[in-house]
This record gives C-alpha cells, structure tokens and sequence, in this order.
C-alpha cells in the first residue's frame, strides 16, 4: 500500500535542544491526539517520503497513530466520513440520558429513571442495532446536597429488573459541579459501570482554589485507592481567573501534582475569556505548571461530529433527544442554555477540551490551528519542561 504523510501534524522543537539542529522533535498528529518523539533523521526520511527507510516498528507506531495515512485518502473527506459514521453508530446503537440528582435519591427518583429507561428501551429496532447489543449512558449531574452514592446500589438493583429486546449495557458518568465532598466511595455494582467522574473547580464557588484542597484529598482518599471499579477515571477541571495561581499555597500545589501523577486522573485548567485576552494568560499559566510540575492535559481531542448539532447553539434548553441525542430527566434542573452545554460537555466527553476550541478536524478549519498556544501544549503534556526565558521573549 502507497502512503503519504498527514496534514494535520505539528512539529516542536524540545526547548531543551532548540539551538541543535540535528536533535529530536515532537511530532503530534491531530487526527489521533497522540505525540511521538522522532530523531531529525527520521523526520527527513518522513519530508522526503522514503518511508521504506523506516525501521518496521517506527513505521507500525506512525500508521497506527495516523501519521502516515493511504495515499489514496483525501484526508477531510475521509475525516468528516469517519465522523459521520461513528455518529450513525452512536445514535443507532446507544442513547444518553441527562439526569440531574439535586438530593439523594429516592423511590420516586428511581421510578422516573425506570420510566425513562423503558421508554428508550421501548423504541429499539432489533434490525438496526449491530450485533444486537445496546449501551444506555446515564450522565448525572449530582448536587452539593447529595452527600453519599450508597444509593448507587438501589439504582444498580432496578437497573437488573429491566428487560430488554437486546444485551444492553448501562454505563455511569457523574459530574460534581459544586464542592463540599463528604464519602465518595462507590459500593460495588453488577449492571451498572462507573466510566468517569467529573470535578468543576470554580474559583467563585470555593472564593479561592486553594479551599478546595479537602476536597481534592476525599477524592483521592475514596476515588483513587482500592481496585473496586478498574476502569474508573477522575477527571478534574479547574477553572481560573487572573493569574490566581500566583497566590497558591504550597500545600494546594501539591494536591493537584500529586493528582495528576496518578494514572486514573485526568487535570484540566480552563479559562473563561475572550480568545484576544486568553493567549497570553494561558501561556503564563502553562508555564508556572511546567515550572511547578504538574503533569496537565492540554491537548484537545481529536475532534468529533458527535452531539455538534446541538452544542453548537447556545439556546439549549429544553434539550431533546432529537437535537443532540441526549434526553433530560427532571428537566427541573435550574440551568441556562450556557451551564447546560458545558455541562453536556464535560460528561460525554466528546467535545468539550480547555478553553473551548476546536482542533483544525472541523470543515470550518481544514488548514489552520484554531487552538492558542499549541507548541506549549504538546510540550507540557509529553512531560517536558518549558523554558521560562521563551515565555519573556514571546
């Protein structure tokens, strides 16, 4: 098979041997998210498209993290195809339900899940669904006064009560839009599989980032010890405001690097500014995290059509299974069009990244970067440290 190297890479020069033009570059491919370390030689061999030269288990890494692509592809078509697709398959063999949790459940709570659920279940076509096998994803928003998931067992024992024209797996996704933690232990569950857990720290809600260091040590006294749900991932966002992080204590540095050291956790930081003011703030804040150590994610996703029909409007409320699907249960939740979609962002997981851009995937940016600082970015996430002098020179 002939191959061509894709459009859609960045090439970083390590900041460590930027004045050695024969040193080892970063090469991060957009259509994957993935980074990979190259010497200049095989970087030469990759421009000037002799890729017979490339040792066999280089070449295998390249392909299959989209690097070196089919000759034949006309990669935006392909893209926006593959996209497509993998829309079709979401929304044909899986349905997302929003449900809000504003205190600890009850009967009621659960019988209006079971309505919904058999509702949803209810409108399966077993012609349609690939290999007969259907996945329902619960994204819970919980609320400050929800103090427990003990009540994850009864929602567990409903769930096993459901019949279903076909194998139908449930899957869990929770956000904590609010602090003030008290057990977040999950009681082992048999229908019911515990993906993610989302954490919203706002420097309005706590007054200051740093009173959320208790909070940051009962996740990872509950959350990140113990080999009851393997597969569980903790994602914490921290959104910032003007070089707070100047202020941070000692202590709450700590917390979040030790966080992100481990496996299962996932850190963002996001900014709510104009994309004019947020460039050079957010270089700032990249490089004190370099400088600090904290291991960040920075890189976007790769970029997908899912729900984009929906999150692409901001009056978003009420949101129906039509437009984006996802359907609300207990559409009473007290949320803008706005809260609302970053909501539905951070739980599926699917398109939302820090600071609210979109990789070059989308046909509206086939051949331009539509996200700030993408050099540091790549950088701070492979673990490489950033130069402070480059900051003062930029």
């Amino acid at each position: 098979m002939e191959l061509k190297l894709s459009r859609y890479i960045v090439e970083v020069t390590i900041p460590q041997f930027e004045s050695e033009p024969t040193a080892d570059r970063l090469l991060y491919s957009t259509r994957s998210g993935k980074t990979i370390r190259l010497s200049r030689r095989y970087l030469d061999i990759l421009y000037t498209a002799n890729f017979t030269l490339l040792p066999d288990k280089l070449f295998s890494l390249l392909f299959d993290n989209e690097i070196l692509i089919p000759a034949e592809e006309e990669e935006k078509e392909a893209l926006l195809t593959r996209n497509l697709l993998a829309l079709e398959d979401v929304t044909g063999n899986s349905a997302t339900l929003l449900v809000p949790v504003k205190t600890t459940p009850d009967n009621n709570f659960f019988d209006a899940v079971m309505v919904q659920l058999n509702s949803v279940l209810a409108t399966i076509s077993t012609n349609n669904i690939k290999g007969f096998k259907y996945t329902i994803r619960l994204l819970m928003v919980i609320q400050h006064s929800v103090t427990d998931l003990d009540w994850l067992l009864l929602l567990d024992t409903r769930l096993r009560e459901i019949k279903s024209p076909v194998k139908t797996t449930f899957t869990l996704n929770m956000l904590y839009a609010t602090g003030g933690y008290n057990n977040l232990v999950i009681p082992p569950l048999q229908a019911l599989t515990v993906n993610r857990l989302f954490f919203v720290f706002n420097e309005e809600k706590y007054n200051n980032l740093q009173h959320s260091t208790a909070d940051i040590d009962i996740i990872q006294r509950d959350l990140l010890t113990g080999q009851g749900h393997p597969g569980l991932r903790v994602q914490m966002v921290f959104n910032v405001t003007d070089k707070s992080w100047n202020n941070w204590s000692g202590q709450f540095i700590h917390a979040i690097s030790a966080s992100a050291r481990h496996q299962k956790v996932v850190i963002e930081f996001a900014m709510d500014k104009p994309v004019s003011e947020m460039k050079e703030l957010e270089k700032e804040l990249i490089y004190f995290l370099s400088d600090c150590r904290i291991k960040c994610k920075w890189l976007p996703r790769p970029y997908h059509l899912c729900f984009v029909p929906a999150l692409q409007q901001e009056d978003l409320s009420p949101l129906s299974v039509n437009q984006s699907g996802i359907q609300l249960i207990n559409t009473d939740l007290n949320l803008d069009g706005k809260e609302l979609l970053q909501i539905i962002r951070y739980l599926s997981a699917t398109t939302y990244h820090p600071c609210n851009q979109q990789l070059p995937l989308h046909e509206q940016f086939p051949d331009t970067y539509s996200v700030s600082n993408i050099q540091e970015r790549i950088l701070v996430t492979a673990g490489i440290p950033l130069r402070r002098q480059q900051l003062e020179t930029l």
